[in-house]
């Protein structure tokens, strides 16, 4: 197993059955994608149709079937016409390939495909080969800079590894993390599992060491002992994060037709990772929040919270949310108060959340952070990022003096805003303590993408914050102190 999934993800020549240079075709975009991501290693189109004999696709020449290729291939990449998989595949068996990605639908997942699936994994398994799919979109690693795909994918290189049961969905969570500047090191659209299983992806990503955390799309398991046995194996306590689909009747009955899958009941899951620190979400924000706080933060050392707010509603909703999940919202001592005083209106609250409603120092935020963050009285500290531009630029202005006065306070607000951005990641880089920050903007604001690229946590709101730190602490409690 170990030297299929290394050839899988570290190929040194892909053969593309189907390969074209024809618009619309699946072929076509595998293709595209494969020398757009500037693959390390060989290209080798095959298709047999006459048309591109003695001819090239996109500069590489095109060969009518591996018999006429000089070189031993690592991987098949099968595009065919599902009449013609099997066929590939036993030609890719006779040609000593030992790993295939499927990417054809049509199996396991609908009636009249099954024996034609259970005669592939037959095939395979006489001639020592394990492949990805059927029904699949492919796979992206950023060992060899492969991107094996059949859709739009434009992966950055980084430290995210993800296994989908949905070829759409591991499209999604890849470009919603470029978009957030989180690299990914290696996806994997399994399709139907015939072959390889979501548990076989976990086992290699787990023993990977460029994989830092380990992100799942999950209909259902096919070898549950094996996943019990491969999260035992976790040794370097890789966070392990698990969007888990087919909670109900009609998605159970939704992703067997997706992709054959058997669902399963969700208290069996719902112990399984409780037992073995699996982090469990319910929706795709949380598990792109969740994903972000593993490769940005440490791990809070305790559950005490600090909460910034720039008005007393925000306040009130961020210690509401943190209560909710157990953590403590703790009223500062008097020395930090007497600190505080110094830099806060006379009539703050003297409490925590603290209000800096009312400051006219700009920077308020900055010099708290650092009040907060020194002072060793809070494990973490939850803030609101300024962004008054986006709400000035709704107000729309009809007098022309007016308007001018808007254009002058946008650029001023601009500076101010970046630079209060750069002084609170310059302080929170120097104690090192988890910070999430909040923005109401969140994600299409300028000032998030200095936050991001600086590698800080933004998040929505609230209710975002809290369920972070909820499942952060719940990970680390558990690898600390064994506790389920």
């Amino acid at each position: 197993m170990e030297t299929h999934m290394k050839i899988l993800f570290n190929p040194q020549s892909v053969a593309i059955f189907g390969a074209s240079n024809e618009q619309g075709k699946v072929g076509t975009l595998v293709m595209n994608n494969i020398i757009s991501s500037k693959y390390m290693g060989k290209i080798i189109p095959i298709n047999p149709n006459k048309k591109y004999e003695d001819k090239d696709i996109y500069g590489y020449k095109v060969y009518p079937s591996l018999e006429h290729v000089p070189e031993q291939v690592d991987l098949a990449v099968i595009v065919v016409p599902r009449k013609f998989v099997k066929a590939t595949l036993e030609q890719s068996i006779k040609h000593r390939i030992k790993s295939a990605i499927i990417i054809p639908a049509g199996f396991g997942e609908v009636e009249d495909g099954r024996i034609e699936e259970k005669n592939l994994v037959e095939i395979a398994k006489r001639g020592n080969l394990k492949f990805v799919g059927p029904n699949c979109m492919g796979l992206w690693s950023a060992n060899v800079f492969l991107n094996v795909n059949m859709s739009f994918l434009s992966p950055l290189p980084g430290n995210v590894s993800i296994i989908s049961q949905s070829g759409s969905l591991s499209v999604v969570f890849c470009s919603e993390l470029r978009r957030m500047g989180v690299g990914v090191r290696f996806i994997v659209s399994s399709g139907n599992e015939a072959s390889l299983s979501f548990e076989d992806y976990l086992e290699y990503f787990i023993e990977n060491d460029k994989t830092k955390v380990i992100v799942g799309f999950l209909e259902g398991l096919r070898k549950g002992d094996k996943f019990i046995e491969v999260c035992r194996k976790n040794k370097e306590k890789k966070p392990i994060i698990i969007l888990k689909a087919g909670s109900t009747k009609a998605g159970k009955t939704a992703a067997f037709s997706h992709t054959a899958s058997i669902s399963g009941s969700n208290d069996i899951y719902d112990a399984i990772f409780k037992q073995y620190g699996i982090i469990n979400v319910e929706n795709i924000n949380q598990l792109l929040d969740i994903t972000r706080a593993f490769i940005y933060l440490n791990p809070p050392e305790g559950n005490k919270v600090a909460v910034m707010a720039g008005g007393g509603g925000m306040g009130v909703l961020t210690a509401d949310a943190c209560d909710r999940v157990g953590l403590n919202v703790n009223k500062p001592s008097q020395n930090l108060i007497d600190k505080m005083n110094k830099l806060l209106p006379s009539y703050w609250s003297r409490s925590n959340p603290i209000d800096t409603v009312g400051s006219q120092d700009f920077m308020v935020y900055a010099k708290l952070l650092e009040l907060l963050l020194e002072a060793n009285e809070y494990d973490i500290v939850i803030t609101n990022v300024i962004e008054i531009r986006t709400i000035l630029d709704q107000f729309y202005p009809q007098h022309e003096e007016v308007k001018k006065a808007k254009k002058m306070m946008m650029g001023i607000m601009a500076s101010m805003e970046k630079s209060l951005a750069r002084k609170e990641i310059k302080i929170w880089k120097k104690y090192q303590k988890p910070v999430i920050f909040m923005s109401h903007a969140y994600p299409n604001s300028e000032i998030f993408r200095i936050f991001e690229k600086k590698g800080a946590l933004v998040v929505k709101n609230p209710d975002a914050a809290a369920f972070v730190l909820k499942k952060m602490l719940a990970y680390h409690t558990y690898h600390k102190f064994g506790k389920k």
